[in-house]
């Protein structure tokens, strides 16, 4: 099966083709959109390209770095140019999601479509997918949160699902961390599964996949947790660890957290497998130990696994780096923090910091030119800020006290049996469950001295909740739902 991508741009004058790797690239001016496409228009620009390929075999090429599948691609140019094939039939096309592919599938049809655009879980989305190619038979679409292609029905069941959930959460005036906290309940709310042997582990995996079946693995908790966080506005991302000792790797998310009502401005990690159901019970209802940690606790709380992504260390190389920058010295900005500074850079803000190139300038003692006050000074300045949203402590106790309260006092008016409200559960959350009860007193001392606002001392917890009345909300919820049902 062949590949072509066709892009239309309105400034050029006719067709130029190149190649990606197996996939044929013609790109064409936008007139072509309103036409059917043939050999015979395009057959004199495959000649000039595989002329051009005779002499330089990089003539054409958009990335080099795919030279591995030339030969068949060009041989495919060369058997269509000789007249032996057809670059328009037994082929799949790759288009963008615009107008102009619009009106060209609408003259011209192919086995498979494939739709470059990368689609959130969205209803804009999908309203926009259907307005141009709502009448294409044969879609494969990139979603994101998948790894392989879908189709439209399943996009669409996906988009409901997902849609239903933030919908959900929407119907109620709710800070950030509060709907965090409301998305992670019903996220969890499934027992980890993995699937069998015969299956593709996409199935467990993929977002779809997750939402329209039964198995899911840490990477499909992930994937639907940020769905439903992107749908309620919040930025994250998939956040992966690798096992020590070449054991097997695990996921979880990066959310960044804006929330003036608790004062946090801050990248949490949070971990909905660690805290997912177990069994037909509900005891994960009262277990949030990897809900809202820091980049450096959450990896601090399983040995098991190291970041794979950030830093092995964080914390030391953002403050080493902001120390370097506002001193002036330079010279002390060596390969190995540049590397681990760039891994945090494209984390953050999608891009290296500095070029490696930039260790090697410094080292000929070349000046001022090329140091972190010129070309860089925005990026470096970017970089400085979000790095120290990076650098924050966990969630306090006494905030997530008062935002689980505020969510389960929902949950629970909605569902009382599956959703328990009372000081006994949030003792249980709080001191039993908690992931420093199996630590001694001095480390919680500790904890306290490096969370200014948390609190660890049991009797100092028991407080905190016993100011919030639960008891008496719960009584309150109790009569006010006995009141819904005699007006029913």
């Amino acid at each position: 099966m062949k590949n072509i991508y066709f892009v239309f741009k309105d400034d050029l004058e006719d067709i130029e083709v190149s190649y990606y790797g197996d996939v044929v690239v013609l790109d064409m001016n936008s007139s072509y959109s309103e036409k059917t496409l043939t050999m015979d228009m395009i057959r004199p620009v495959l000649e000039r390209a595989f002329s051009s390929y005779k002499d330089d075999v990089y003539a054409f090429m958009d990335d080099p770095a795919f030279f591995g599948d030339a030969p068949k691609t060009l041989k495919l140019l060369e058997e269509c140019v000789s007249g032996e094939a057809n670059l328009l039939e037994e082929c799949n096309c790759f288009v963008n999601l615009d107008e102009n592919s619009s009106k060209f599938l609408k003259h011209n049809s192919f086995d498979e479509v494939i739709v470059t655009d990368k689609l959130s879980v969205s209803k804009d989305d999908y309203n926009k997918l259907i307005s141009l190619f709502g009448d294409v038979d044969n879609l494969q679409l990139q979603v994101k949160g998948n790894d392989n292609y879908v189709d439209l029905d399943t996009y669409e069941k996906s988009v409901l699902i997902i849609d239903e959930i933030v919908s959900h959460i929407n119907k109620y005036d709710l800070s950030p961390l509060e709907k965090v906290a409301f998305a992670y309940d019903l996220v969890r709310d499934r027992v980890y599964n993995e699937v069998d042997d015969e299956y593709s582990a996409f199935d467990s995996r993929d977002l779809s996949s997750v939402l329209l079946g039964d198995n899911i693995v840490c990477l499909g908790y992930a994937r639907v947790f940020n769905a439903v966080l992107e749908g309620l506005g919040i930025e994250c991302k998939e956040h992966y660890l690798k096992g020590k000792n070449g054991t097997s790797g695990h996921a979880n998310s990066i959310v960044y957290i804006k929330d003036d009502k608790y004062n946090l401005d801050g990248y949490y990690v949070f971990d909905p497998t660690f805290d997912s159901k177990k069994n037909d019970n509900n005891e994960y209802l009262s277990s949030y130990k990897h809900f809202g940690k820091s980049l450096v606790a959450s990896l601090s709380t399983d040995k098991r696994f190291i970041d794979r992504e950030f830093s092995s260390n964080p914390r030391y190389f953002i403050e080493k780096f902001i120390e370097i920058y506002e001193s002036g010295n330079y010279e002390e900005l060596d390969k190995e923090t540049l590397d681990q500074l760039n891994r945090i850079s494209n984390q953050l803000i999608g891009s290296n910091l500095l070029p490696e190139i930039f260790v090697d300038v410094l080292d000929l003692g070349i000046p001022d030119v090329l140091k972190f006050g010129y070309y860089y000074e925005e990026k470096v300045k970017r970089f400085k800020e979000e790095s120290k949203k990076l650098l924050v402590s966990d969630i306090s106790k006494r905030k997530l006290i008062d935002a689980i309260f505020t969510v389960r006092k929902i949950e629970h008016y909605e569902d009382p049996d599956k959703y328990p409200l009372s000081s006994e559960v949030f003792r249980k959350i709080f001191i039993d469950n908690d992931i420093m009860a199996k630590h001694s007193n001095e480390a919680k001392l500790l904890y306290d001295i490096f969370h200014a606002d948390s609190i660890t001392n049991d009797e100092d917890i028991k407080e905190d909740i016993e100011d919030k009345e639960i008891d008496k909300t719960n009584r309150i919820l109790a009569f006010t739902r006995t009141l819904k049902k005699i007006k029913k």
